[in-house]
C-alpha cells in the first residue's frame, strides 16, 4: 500500500525543485501537465475526491480469493471480452476486495481511481481513466476502450463507482487557482488524462514501429512488443500505447530489477557502481549459479502468484561479486523466457531498446545483451516514463503534430553487442533455469501453504 498524500506531497517538491534549476522556463510559461504513474493501482476516494484508504498498488496480491471468485463466475469471459487473463494484482479484484474486506469503505467510494487519476483529480477536479489501463482493468472491453456492463456486474462492482474513460492525451481539466496557489504554479494549466508507466516508458523510448521491442527494467523488468494490430492470448498483456493505432503485448519479471536492489541493500551496499565492478570481474561459468528471480510473484506470461525467489548452486566460498552477478543474470533470464513465449507473434526482433534503472548500468546491460543474444540499445535517459509523458502532453498541447518528429529525443547512447564466445553458455544457463523453474512450480505452491492459516504450537 502506499499513501496517496505522500505521491502528491513528493509531486510538489518535484515542481519546486524544477524551478529551483537557474536554467528552467518561468512558471508562466508551463502550458500542460501530464502524468504517468503505477498500474494497476486502486484508490478508493469518497464525492470530494478525498482517499478513503491507502492505494493498493501493482505488486500487491492480497485479491486471490476475489480472483478465483471472478474466474468462476466469468469463466472465459474476462479473457473473450476483456483480451487478457484474470490475474489478482489486477483492478477489478482488488476493488472485489475493497468490497468484500471493507465493506464501509466500499459503501462511501464515489470513485476508483488509478494512481495518475488521482492526480488528475486533484489537479483539475475530473474523474477519469486513461485507456491505457483498459487492458489491466479487467472490466474493458479492451480492443474498444469502453467500460463492459458484463464484467463489472459479473465481477459484483457497480458501475457508477468507475470513472470515465479516456484517450492518453485527451484534455481532461485545467488547474484551478486554489490547486495552483498550493503547488506553485499559474492557474489555468491544462491537464490530460496520462498513462501507466509502462505505456510511458514505450513512447519514452522512441518504440512506436510496428515489431519493435522495448525493455523497461525498473523495479519490474517489462518486455514490450510493439505492434499495428493487437494479438490477445493467454501469455501476454495487450493494451493501448498512447500512440493512435499502435498495441503494447507486455510481459514481465516482476521485481526483477527491484531485486538487484534488494541483494544490494542486504549488503549495505550504497555504491551500485562498486557493486556493479565486483559482479564484472566474475568470469562467466567459472562457479555458476542460477537465481530464479520470481520472489512477489508473477503475472504475464507464468501468471502464478506463489512464486519466489530461489538461489542454486551456492557454496560457502561464493562472493559478493557472484552473487550480484547471479541476480542480473537471473532477471535477464526471466527476460529471455518472454522473449521465447513472444515467439508466438511471429516477430523475431534483432535488437532491443532498454530503459530503467538496470539501463544505468553498463555492465548490467551487456548481461542482458549477452544473455538474450540481442542487441540492446541503451536509450540516453534511464527515466523514459516521463520523457514518454511529455511527449504526450507537447502532442496534446499542439507542439508536434506526430510522434515521430519526437523520437530523436529518445536517442540511443550506447550500444552492447552480444558476446558470441558466451552464446553456449547462456544457452545451457537458460535451460537449467528453465527446468529449474519447472521443478520447483508445484513446491511453491506447496511453500505458500505453510504460512497460511497456521500458528507455532
Amino acid at each position: 500500500e502506499q499513501n496517496p498524500k505522500q505521491w502528491w506531497k513528493a509531486m510538489k517538491e518535484l515542481i519546486e525543485r524544477l524551478y529551483s534549476f537557474p536554467a528552467s522556463p518561468s512558471r508562466k510559461n508551463l502550458d500542460i501537465i501530464a502524468i504517468d504513474a503505477m498500474a494497476p493501482t486502486v484508490l478508493p476516494v469518497d464525492v470530494k475526491g478525498k482517499p478513503l484508504r491507502n492505494a493498493i498498488i501493482w505488486m500487491d496480491r492480497r485479491a486471490m480469493a476475489e480472483h478465483r471468485a471472478i474466474n468462476e463466475s466469468l469463466n472465459d469471459l474476462v479473457f473473450e471480452i476483456g483480451g487478457n487473463r484474470s490475474d489478482a494484482s489486477n483492478f477489478a479484484p482488488k476493488a472485489r476486495w475493497i468490497k468484500d474486506k471493507e465493506p464501509e469503505t466500499y459503501l462511501k467510494t464515489a470513485k476508483f481511481l488509478s494512481a495518475n487519476g488521482y492526480f488528475v483529480r486533484r489537479l483539475c477536479g475530473t474523474d477519469c481513466l486513461d485507456i491505457s489501463q483498459c487492458g489491466l482493468s479487467q472490466l474493458c472491453e479492451t480492443p474498444r476502450g469502453i467500460w463492459s456492463e458484463t464484467l463489472i456486474d459479473r465481477c459484483g462492482l457497480d458501475r457508477e463507482k468507475l470513472p470515465e474513460i479516456s484517450e492518453c492525451t485527451d484534455i481532461v481539466g485545467t488547474v484551478s487557482g486554489i490547486v495552483a496557489a498550493e503547488i506553485g504554479i499559474e492557474p489555468g494549466v491544462k491537464v490530460i488524462a496520462g498513462a501507466m508507466d509502462n505505456a510511458a516508458a514505450v513512447l519514452g523510448t522512441g518504440t512506436i514501429a510496428d515489431g519493435s521491442l522495448n525493455i523497461s527494467a525498473g523495479t519490474a523488468s517489462n518486455v514490450n512488443l510493439c505492434t499495428r494490430v493487437p494479438h490477445f492470448t493467454h501469455s501476454f498483456l495487450a493494451y493501448r500505447h498512447i500512440a493512435p493505432g499502435c498495441w503494447i503485448h507486455a510481459g514481465s519479471v516482476d521485481y526483477g530489477g527491484a531485486g538487484y536492489k534488494w541483494f544490494a541493500g542486504l549488503l549495505n551496499e550504497g555504491d551500485y557502481g562498486s557493486l556493479d565492478a565486483r559482479a564484472q570481474a566474475i568470469r562467466p561459468g567459472e562457479r555458476p549459479v542460477v537465481f530464479l528471480p520470481y520472489m512477489v510473484g508473477q503475472r504475464a506470461p507464468l501468471f502464478n502468484s506463489r512464486t519466489r525467489g530461489v538461489l542454486f548452486g551456492m557454496d560457502p566460498a561464493m562472493s559478493d561479486g557472484e552473487l550480484a552477478r547471479a541476480f542480473m543474470e537471473g532477471n535477464a533470464m526471466g527476460m529471455r523466457k518472454v522473449l521465447a513465449l513472444m515467439g508466438e507473434f511471429g516477430v523475431e526482433p534483432r535488437a532491443c531498446r532498454l530503459t530503467g534503472g538496470c539501463a544505468r548500468s553498463s555492465v548490467y546491460s551487456q548481461i542482458i545483451a549477452d544473455v538474450l543474444n540481442l542487441e540492446i540499445h541503451r536509450v540516453g535517459r534511464s527515466d523514459s516514463a516521463a520523457l514518454g509523458a511529455a511527449m504526450a502532453g507537447a502532442k496534446a498541447a499542439g507542439y508536434f503534430d506526430s510522434y515521430e518528429e519526437m523520437i530523436q529525443a529518445a536517442a540511443v547512447s550506447e550500444r552492447h553487442h552480444p558476446n558470441p564466445m558466451l552464446r553456449m553458455y547462456y544457452d545451457e544457463l537458460y535451460h537449467l533455469f528453465e527446468r529449474l523453474y519447472h521443478i520447483l512450480e508445484p513446491e511453491f505452491e506447496a511453500l505458500s501453504s505453510l504460512t497460511q492459516n497456521k500458528e507455532l504450537k
